[in-house]
């Protein structure tokens, strides 16, 4: 037998490493800031300030973005749409969280101020419960367009902001403006991240580790990034170190991690389970997800999964979730949802209590939202503890 040549061998080799690559593409893949390099996960063999101001050089080791599991200072809503459409969502996260946190709600007008304090009386909350502040935005996903705050070890802050386009008929430009107006207000330097990312694709768990969806380097805008320098970017603008990014559900329009799964310690993650016999493609998609993520290192050991049942969609089509929530100072605001088992968000609110007992679990009427491809963490961002957020708060009408 003649024995292959050397091109016929490289040739086969290149098959090989694309159908590798291929494969390590689908299974979620890890990034680590200390190697540099992409690796398929879980595979073990291949893990290698007080003040809001500071002139401080950028030779300062910058640390991760904080959990949402941590203390808070402020909860910022858009409170735009949700005052005027979603007006039960609006007063029952107002009730649940009012007496834990500083509410900041962003409205385009005094009409919009006055329709707001009407909805506190009907709440049977105080006039101060939400401090309106008229600050035009084009719509209400304030994840999605809101800062990120990234701290050094000095203490030092500064507000991230990524590049916001989202996939509508129009640029968003009061929307993207909002991290600007928030970090002139607060004192803080801002910098863009050249990286196309809405806050609703990016989960982290406080200690470095962050996760994200697969629609991140699928973007148009971000095409021109190497999956090296897309991890380099997260690492220098919010501090990642292990960047996991996974296959996002089949069909569901915007793509993004935080309705498939949220950290609630730095060791531990929720992730959603779909009756296979409902929907087998996106139960095989999360069950993916939980097998890439177990394991993971944390400071407090190997990334412990739980999982948490996902509701089916609405006769509409309308997707949702149970792990879209909003963590507050020791509160879960979780979505309720009409026709849903009853049996099934018992099972939801139950794994909650059991994983964090000291914590207070709050139920949302969310029907009306997920009609508009959103749930409770997209309409809410938080302030960091280690931010003071008074002069934000001191902006109200």
């Amino acid at each position: 037998m003649t024995p292959p040549s050397k091109t016929s061998f490289r040739i086969l080799l290149g098959f090989v490493i694309v159908a590798i690559a291929l494969a390590a593409f689908e299974l979620g893949v890890l990034w680590q800031a200390r190697t540099g390099k992409s690796h398929q996960a879980p595979a073990p063999a291949a893990v290698a300030a007080t003040t809001n101001h500071s002139d401080h050089t950028s030779s300062i080791i910058r640390k991760s973005i904080r959990a949402e599991f941590n203390p808070q200072s402020a909860l910022l809503i858009g409170a735009n749409d949700l005052v005027r459409f979603h007006q039960t969502a609006f007063k029952e996260i107002i009730q649940a969280v009012h007496d834990r946190i500083p509410i900041i709600g962003f409205v385009n007008n005094e009409e919009e101020v006055e329709l707001g304090q009407d909805l506190l009386d009907e709440a049977g909350v105080p006039g101060t419960a939400v401090s309106f502040i008229v600050h035009p935005l084009d719509s209400m996903w304030i994840r999605d367009f809101g800062p990120q705050f990234a701290r050094w070890s000095d203490g030092t802050v500064k507000v991230i902001h990524a590049v916001y386009d989202p996939d509508v008929k129009g640029p968003r430009e009061h929307d993207d403006e909002l991290s600007a107006y928030i970090g002139r207000v607060l004192n803080l330097k801002v910098e863009r991240m050249p990286l196309t990312l809405e806050g609703g694709n990016i989960q982290s768990n406080g200690d470095g580790l962050m996760v994200t969806s697969t629609e991140v380097m699928e973007r148009p805008e971000n095409r021109g990034y190497t999956l090296q320098q897309i991890g380099s970017l997260l690492q220098t603008y919010l501090g990642c170190e292990t960047w996991v990014y996974l296959r996002p559900l089949e069909g569901e329009p915007t793509g993004h991690i935080d309705f498939c799964l949220t950290f609630l310690r730095r060791n531990l993650v929720v992730v959603g389970q779909y009756d296979k016999a409902y929907d087998p493609v996106n139960a095989g998609i999360l069950d993916q997800m939980a097998k890439t993520l177990a394991g993971q290192k944390t400071s407090m050991g190997p990334l412990v999964v739980e999982r948490i049942p996902m509701p089916p969609r609405t006769k509409e089509g309308d997707w949702r979730s149970y792990c879209n929530v909003l963590l507050v100072n020791g509160i879960i605001l979780m979505p309720s949802y009409s026709g849903v088992d009853p049996a099934m968000e018992e099972e939801a609110r139950k794994t909650y209590a059991r994983l964090l007992p000291s914590w207070k679990i709050a139920s949302i009427k969310s029907d009306t939202l997920i009609k508009k491809r959103g749930v409770l963490h997209c309409i809410g961002s938080t302030i960091p503890g280690y931010v003071n957020a008074l002069p934000l708060i001191g902006e109200a009408m």
